[in-house]
């Protein structure tokens, strides 16, 4: 299995529209990995994970073959994870590429967005919008184009009806964990069922502060907290690879400082870009 890093940031990106912190003016200034466009991965080149707005200038900088990518896992609708306006891509006019299928997973919010846009009755048609709108739900595993997904709820803000996901293929499996804060115990008791993981990649936006945020998000001790929960019900052990990532420039911490903090734990501190074989 492989993981691609296309986006490392928050939603405001580093550096961010506007800012001008400390943070910002370094990655402006050093570019390279302190630069972070909006969270979005890609698994086996295949596999897309989240819709956001920088989905785009991620197509062209790692040369994303659309003809392979039948299948995207949405963690919640907020939009930097979810930009429905570019979905709006796959019409004819824009887009010409015959019998393109696109299947689309994610909560009940996602659902009525794809609805809310595409309520007429030839939207699909006129859209090229072929394949599933699947709406999942707690604990709800499921399959696709031989991968076996679980989705488990996450820990923000409920309108987006968050949710990170389990995924297996070739009997390597990865938890891909962002946007969330502290799960509640009954999704851990899910992901516990599930099994061995041989990455998890976790949220940690407030990175390296020496403190817990209030908000929808964790930084490096909670970050810890999640590994040890996850250590003592039997889904890692030191062979599986433990990453970071949806960093802000909010932390206040410079990506050499972050890969700093992380090596003293074995973590990698993702940044776009990084590409993960296992």
């Amino acid at each position: 299995m492989k993981i691609k890093y296309l986006g490392t940031g928050a939603y405001e990106g580093i550096p961010a529209l506007f800012c001008d912190c400390d943070i910002c003016r370094n990655a402006k200034k050093l570019g390279g990995k302190e630069l972070r466009t909006r969270q979005q991965c890609l698994i086996n080149d295949e596999l897309l994970m989240d819709f956001g707005p920088d989905t785009l200038i991620h197509s062209h900088m790692y040369k994303i073959d659309w003809t392979k990518i039948h299948n995207i896992l949405i963690t919640h609708t907020h939009s930097d994870h979810f930009y429905v306006k570019d979905y709006e891509q796959l019409n004819n006019f824009y887009s010409h590429q015959e019998n393109k299928r696109v299947n689309i997973y994610g909560g009940s919010s996602l659902i009525d967005i794809l609805n809310n846009n595409f309520s007429h009755p030839k939207a699909k048609e006129e859209h090229r919008l072929i394949g599933v709108w699947k709406e999942v739900h707690q604990g709800e595993e499921f399959d696709f184009d031989g991968y076996h997904v679980m989705a488990i709820k996450a820990n923000h803000p409920e309108k987006t009806t968050p949710y990170i996901y389990a995924i297996k293929k070739d009997n390597k499996s990865i938890l891909y964990a962002n946007d969330t804060a502290m799960l509640c115990d009954e999704s851990f008791e899910y992901i516990k069922q599930f099994g061995h993981f041989d990455l998890v990649s976790i949220d940690c936006t407030g990175a390296n502060l020496n403190e817990r945020w209030v908000s929808h998000h964790m930084t490096l001790l909670d970050v810890l907290e999640f590994i040890n929960i996850l250590t003592k019900n039997g889904n890692i052990d030191e062979t599986t690879i433990k990453v970071i990532t949806h960093i802000s420039h909010n932390s206040k911490t410079t990506h050499y400082e972050l890969e700093q903090a992380c090596e003293k734990h074995n973590i990698i501190a993702a940044y776009d870009g990084l590409e993960i074989k296992l």
